[in-house]
């Protein structure tokens, strides 16, 4: 079970500097400025680092045998 969460973290943490390669592609792709692919770049990273612990509690909660973790 602790498997899936870590492979998503890495997938995370992997998925960073893929991005910032493909902000120009982006860029001119949409036709948008570079501060406006840059914020929607960051944008992605905290929405990333809040779903994979939300969903590790899910994951914790909802397996069979579980229990939420404590406060």
């Amino acid at each position: 079970m602790l498997l899936p969460l870590v492979g998503g973290a890495f997938l995370v943490v992997l998925s960073e500097p893929i991005l910032g390669v493909a902000v120009p592609s982006i860029m001119r792709d949409l036709d948008v400025s570079a501060s406006t692919a840059q914020w929607a770049a960051n944008a992605c990273m905290p929405t990333m680092a809040t779903a994979i612990p939300a969903g590790g509690s899910c994951c914790a909660a909802w397996a069979p045998g579980g229990s939420p973790p404590s406060p």
